[in-house]
């Protein structure tokens, strides 16, 4: 968690307050999350290219590995 907000330019308490639309370069709403879901649920993992918005507007390339995980309970 403290790299990410290195990364980012968050404090702990302001990245805790966010939601992950509020870092997606590409998804900004549920609505477009939902073909994501999808994909991932068909295929169970996903590697994916994308890019993430620091506090400061400015975009940080990432590679994002995705996985499925089942939670029993």
């Amino acid at each position: 968690m403290v790299r990410f907000c290195q990364n980012l330019g968050y404090e702990n308490e302001e990245l805790l307050q966010k939601r992950v639309f509020d870092f997606s370069q590409n998804i900004q709403t549920f609505e477009q999350w939902k073909p994501f879901v999808e994909k991932l649920q068909a295929a169970g993992s996903m590697l994916l290219e994308t890019g993430q918005k620091r506090k400061d507007g400015t975009i940080l390339p990432v590679e994002v590995n995705v996985r499925l995980i089942f939670h029993l309970g």
